[in-house]
């Protein structure tokens, strides 16, 4: 859709889909959370499903094979999981030993002057920049390269997401800030974008401004939207954050999306999953934070941390809803080598054609001196 004119949306004000124009003048039909398109011109009707890339927002090159070997319908408890057995990142690299929110990208497919075949964007918790580790393959060896983005606003830049933009040439890189964000005070934390262009190395980014405000109003994600992880599915832009009750200090996951992968709005007004529905909830420790966003076998699916169970879990995009009191499905568990009492973060999954690597992090309670590690599971295993 060249041209979007008009937002589609159910009786509670979800946006479930627009209308708009193609640059020939037909009109195009387009569902918000699959991508998919009817387009009417003066040759009739025009159905089009949306175009499923490589996980992590990068369309499929040649050499970077769909996930056909998956069937649509699967579980991701049945995958057979091979641990790297020790962190791949773990900070040392700029020396605050902390290291977290990894997103990958084959960058050798993107990028005309990478530095090697695979990149690994990273930020820690609370120190104010995002850096780049390189390796050949996502299995490692990784090593570190610099930082490559610092935000004056706030003292956070944290969480990236980057996704390759192939229409504008350039990656996008999704991070948030903090300015004057206190808990149950003033401020707010919210996503903005930064690009680099492809023809570079992929190490030079230029800040563009909020892609996902945070208004400081009443809504239940009124003072936080942040942590967003994004995908690309066909020309659309999907996302997932957290937001956060500040009176309550309560999270909750949201979903976004975009048309030009700038400017996002909430594809509905509710949360999509909260950590209120837990049975034993205690509000002292965190729940469904972190979120991040996969796409396998042809269907999107939103990972989160469960901290009570330590570990990660994860819940179909298409029926996520907070009014369905759905507990997800454990995808991956703290392995040995991490420290008792960590819970994984799943962060990304990609795949070189051989394996789909599972991209996360080990976090104690307390938030701090995070791990990056990463497990593999072959492409051709039978998922039932």
């Amino acid at each position: 859709m060249d041209e979007p004119n008009y937002q589609i949306t159910d009786s509670t004000g979800t946006v479930i889909g627009e209308i708009g124009a193609t640059s020939d003048g037909d009109v195009v039909v387009e569902h918000a959370a699959t991508g998919e398109t009817a387009t009417l011109g003066p040759s009739g009707l025009g159905v089009a499903q949306a175009n499923i890339g490589a996980i992590s927002g990068v369309d499929a090159q040649p050499h970077q094979p769909r996930y056909q070997s998956y069937k649509s319908d699967f579980s991701w408890q049945d995958i057979s999981w091979e641990d790297k057995g020790g962190p791949i990142i773990d900070g040392s690299g700029p020396g605050d030993g902390e290291a977290a929110w990894p997103t990958v990208i084959h960058a050798a497919s993107v990028l005309d002057n990478s530095y090697d075949d695979w990149y690994c964007y990273w930020s820690t918790h609370d120190r104010n920049y995002i850096a780049l580790s390189t390796a050949p393959s996502p299995w490692g060896p990784w090593s570190y390269h610099g930082k490559v983005l610092s935000d004056s606003e706030g003292s956070q830049t944290a969480s990236p997401s980057v996704v390759f933009d192939p229409e504008r040439g350039r990656l996008n890189l999704y991070y948030h800030v903090d300015p004057d964000f206190t808990t149950g005070g003033a401020g707010k934390q919210y996503t903005k974008l930064a690009t680099a262009a492809s023809t570079g190395n992929g190490t030079s980014f230029t800040i563009q401004g909020a892609a996902l405000d945070a208004p400081e109003d009443a809504n239940w994600d009124g003072h936080e939207r942040s942590y967003m992880s994004v995908v690309r599915r066909g020309k659309r832009f999907i996302g997932v954050y957290q937001g956060r009750d500040k009176a309550n200090n309560i999270k909750g996951i949201g979903l976004c999306h975009s048309i030009d992968g700038e400017t996002f709005v909430k594809s509905q007004s509710q949360p999509a999953w909260d950590n209120t529905q837990w049975a034993g909830y205690d509000p002292t420790i965190p729940q469904g934070g972190s979120p991040a966003l996969s796409l396998v076998g042809g269907h999107l699916t939103i990972h989160y941390a469960d901290f009570q169970a330590a570990e990660a879990r994860a819940l179909p995009y298409e029926s996520a809803d907070a009014a369905l009191l759905q507990g997800g499905e454990t995808v991956y568990t703290a392995p040995a080598w991490t420290d008792s009492g960590d819970t994984v973060v799943a962060q990304d999954f990609v795949s070189d054609g051989e394996y789909l690597y599972l991209v996360y992090f080990a976090t104690p309670t307390d938030g701090v001196d995070n791990e990056i590690g990463v497990a593999r599971a072959e492409l051709g295993v039978d998922i039932g």
